[in-house]
């Protein structure tokens, strides 16, 4: 890159009509126009901030900060904050699993009943075992028997067993029906299969339909049957459930549980987590499993140190008597590193000195609609129209983004329609496509699009329509903040709790489990209710709630409502009726902060002198005992921010108040790719 070439941002500028968000700005001189053209296309290969209905800002008079989010995953950290508080990190990998306390005269016991019932077969002679053992012809029969069984032939017989009992022969000792006097009932049977197990050991015996007796080595183990298990009870440690803190580094949260259960040779439904977390970074959060001791949970550490693939660390156990449930946390802490910034420090300071006192608005970021260019909201869309055709087609449509054998089986698929040919190429991990296509191929029937659909894992198909319900609260917070303003107004919702207690701090209000209000006791329950002119002066912006469409929602008494009908009309839908069939689809609603605080927030500058290199500490890091490598007079300038925020609130919404930039992964990617040309 020249001197003289702008700088190429992704900047969001707010106009008074519309917002546009301009995914590549202004290009260089004398760029052809093919390029343009190009660039254009490349900015389709994931969704925009437009798109998924953030269309402007808190403060809209703010200057920007220039920087480069997620440069490295390292540059993104979160650690969750839980119920009570605590911010949860990983600090000790141990067990510390308790040891049963056994008593001396018990353990001697043991000791001399191991050493009695276990003889080492090296020192015990086949004569010496023949010696010790009942001759085969002094073993007396029963009178019952007697009288069946000739003298000679029982003789023959016994000598058979005992050879065969102490290893001088491996063939089938046989006792022939034809050789009895009277057949045996059922009685003699029995008494001569006691016979034999009486004085010969390591024999079984069967009878065959024709009433002869056969006798072989048993296949059955004659070690000591071993010890009980000595450790400590579930209720002794604390109860059933093993708690842990789970470290990841760029990997999806469920699919961390899924290797974790893979590794442990469990049910992934033993796991639980209390909330999602960012695939893109580094975070911690708790986590428990049923019935496995912390000290089995730690010896995956060992395969995680030497495999760098596994992605995760485990540590900081303790033992309870329940799951974790989601949303049961009040928020996350973020720590994140912006790079390459060029701001002034005065400017910096007014920003980010704004957004901690004001707040930002609390959209749903651009990770709620997923990374494709097709966004899971769509799909919601069709869905709602019970359009089970659009839906599955979607979901298979070809992409920009695909690469490599993903396109390859997209291409196969929509030129053949050949379900075995594509899933012979597509790659596992695309488990909504593999799903519908692998139902298709056992029916034969591909036009069953409901019954493919429904064979996807239902927290997949659930995420369709909630991504819907966020884009509409997207869009009609979007309306709200540049119709209504950032004061409270007539008809405006605010929560209560059951007591009639106005204050909504603790009031649960959109956590990270879309459903989860609809299990609260009903007694706990938000209740939402419309302010009246006369007591607009007793709240304040950050006591609104929007409500998520659904049908046990109560919805704005003023024009905020016509938005939501607006809006939803485009897709032939009404606010006023959510209530499906479908039970998945029948979506219950929900209430979200319009404008959110972070907590504790603070932030400084950082010098540093490779694009590569690591500006904060992590807790592996800690653990290790490394530190960053810093300087004073680098060649790039980072703006390092920490703050907490409520669950289900995005850190990227609160950065993107801060920057005016895009903040999806590919322009991000875009920017980075930028500065390294730039320095090269």
């Amino acid at each position: 890159m020249s001197a003289e070439e702008p700088r190429k941002r992704l900047r969001t500028e707010e106009y008074s009509n519309q917002t546009e968000i301009e995914a590549y700005s202004e290009k260089a001189k004398g760029a052809k126009e093919v390029n343009d053209v190009e660039n254009a296309e490349n900015q389709r290969f994931y969704m925009t901030e437009e798109d998924a209905g953030i269309e402007t800002f808190l403060d809209s008079g703010l200057p920007a900060i220039d920087g480069i989010l997620k440069a490295r995953f390292t540059d993104f950290m979160v650690h969750e904050v839980d119920v009570e508080g605590k911010v949860i990190t990983l600090t000790d990998m141990e067990s510390h699993d308790p040891l049963p306390e056994v008593e001396a005269s018990s353990s001697a016991k043991e000791d001399k009943i191991e050493k009695q019932s276990v003889v080492p077969h090296s020192d015990v002679t086949l004569e010496e075992q023949g010696q010790a053992a009942t001759p085969a012809d002094s073993i007396p029969l029963p009178s019952e028997l007697s009288e069946c069984i000739p003298q000679d032939a029982a003789s023959q017989f016994f000598s058979c067993l005992q050879d065969l009992s102490i290893g001088k022969s491996n063939e089938t000792a046989v006792l022939e029906s034809s050789q009895f006097s009277t057949p045996l009932d059922k009685t003699k049977r029995t008494l001569l299969h006691q016979l034999i197990r009486k004085h010969f050991s390591g024999l079984e015996s069967t009878t065959t339909k024709d009433g002869s007796f056969q006798v072989h080595k048993s296949t059955r183990s004659n070690q000591p049957r071993p010890k009980r298990d000595a450790r400590l009870s579930w209720k002794a440690l604390g109860g059933e459930y093993c708690y842990f803190h789970l470290y990841k580094e760029n990997r999806d949260s469920m699919d961390c549980l899924g290797k974790i259960a893979r590794l442990l040779k469990i049910p992934t439904k033993l796991l639980s987590i209390a909330g999602t977390k960012d695939r893109r970074g580094i975070t911690c959060q708790r986590a428990a499993v049923r019935h496995v001791r912390a000290s089995r949970l730690a010896q995956l550490n060992a395969g995680s140190l030497s495999n760098s693939t596994y992605g995760f660390l485990l540590g900081n156990y303790s033992y309870g008597n329940s799951p974790l449930k989601l949303g049961d946390l009040q928020g996350n802490e973020f720590q994140v590193v912006l790079r390459d910034v060029s701001t002034p420090e005065d400017k910096i300071e007014l920003c980010m000195s704004s957004i901690k006192e004001h707040g930002f608005i609390n959209y749903f970021g651009l990770q709620r609609f997923g990374t494709s260019s097709v966004g899971t909201h769509t799909i919601g869309i069709a869905l709602l129209q019970s359009d089970w055709k659009k839906a599955v087609e979607l979901i298979l449509s070809p992409r920009p983004e695909h690469t490599g054998p993903v396109r390859e089986a997209m291409n196969i698929w929509h030129t053949t329609h050949d379900p075995d040919a594509t899933l012979k190429i597509l790659p596992r991990r695309l488990i909504a496509e593999t799903s519908i296509l692998e139902t298709w191929l056992r029916s034969g029937n591909q036009n069953d699009f409901l019954g493919a659909f429904q064979r996807i894992p239902r927290h997949l198909r659930s995420i369709y329509p909630h991504a819907y319900q966020s884009y509409v609260w997207n869009k009609v917070v979007s309306w709200r903040i540049k119709q209504l303003g950032d004061k409270p107004v007539a008809g405006d919702l605010v929560l209560e709790s059951p007591t009639g207690n106005q204050s909504n701090d603790n009031i649960p209000v959109d956590p990270e489990a879309p459903d989860v209000v609809e299990d609260i006791p009903q007694t706990s329950k938000p209740i939402a209710r419309h302010l009246k002119e006369e007591e607009l002066g007793n709240y304040t912006i950050y006591d609104i709630v929007l409500p998520l469409p659904g049908r046990n929602i109560l919805y704005p008494n003023n024009s905020t409502f016509d938005a939501y009908k607006r809006i939803m009309s485009e897709h032939s839908l009404d606010p006023c009726q959510m209530a499906r069939k479908d039970r998945e689809l029948s979506l219950p609603g929900d209430y979200r902060k319009l404008v959110v605080r972070p907590k504790g927030m603070e932030w400084y500058t950082i010098k540093y002198d490779s694009l590569e290199q690591q500006i904060t500490t992590t807790d592996k890091d800690v653990l290790e005992n490394k530190a960053p490598v810093t300087t004073d007079d680098g060649k790039y300038r980072a703006l390092v921010l920490k703050f907490q925020l409520p669950s289900s609130s995005y850190a990227t919404m609160a950065l993107r108040e801060a920057t005016r930039s895009a903040t999806s992964s590919g322009d991000q990617r875009f920017l980075m790719t930028n500065l390294r040309d730039s320095s090269s």
